[in-house]
């Protein structure tokens, strides 16, 4: 990863190389990562390092909420999706399917799981998880409780079904989204 020091409003600001990003039929491979804010955040009697997105990002998000078609499909390769989760009393798993790709959230574990990457699943003080999900034609890219957790995974969604759904095991957890919105190519502005 590199580190920007000194960027506009005195933010550090790192992007990264991400490895194992293919894609198909192309003549390259690899790419960077999404920039994002590096903060140090006092949670209770912790200081902690956080990764957000750059507020730069939302010049490409659509305005509008995109609407998921029928059988939760989505509309676009790249698109931007929050979601909000209150786990049950008593803790199962949430599954999110990203064009196929799950997202396991893990409340007995406390763990987010993404392919190979197993990382913390903190609640926030409200005891909800929240969940920033940036989607591109070779990665998903995902924040957790504002940056808490960050985890970026190169995936060849090419062939993937497109399609956003959520299942649930053990009791019924509180949802609030998803709400997807669309990303524009950074190439067409």
């Amino acid at each position: 990863a590199q580190t920007y020091s000194d960027a506009p409003d005195n933010r550090r600001v790192q992007i990264g190389w991400a490895r194992g990003v293919e894609f198909r039929n192309m003549p390259f491979n690899q790419q960077m990562t999404i920039p994002v804010e590096l903060e140090l955040r006092q949670l209770g009697d912790q200081i902690r390092l956080t990764a957000t997105p750059v507020a730069e990002l939302e010049t490409l998000a659509a305005t509008n909420e995109s609407p998921l078609g029928d059988n939760g499909e989505l509309t676009s390769d790249t698109a931007r999706i929050a979601l909000t989760i209150t786990p049950a009393k008593k803790p199962g798993q949430v599954s999110i399917l990203v064009r196929g790709l799950p997202v396991v959230c893990d409340f007995a574990a406390k763990t987010i799981r993404c392919k190979d990457v197993v990382a913390p699943l903190e609640l926030n003080g409200h005891d909800q998880v929240q969940l920033d999900m940036l989607l591109d034609r070779g990665s998903l890219e995902i924040f957790v409780n504002q940056g808490l957790t960050a985890i970026s995974i190169g995936h060849d969604f090419s062939t993937a079904p497109k399609q956003l759904q959520i299942k649930a095991s053990g009791d019924a957890p509180k949802l609030q989204g998803p709400t997807v919105r669309e990303l524009t190519s950074v190439w067409k502005r």
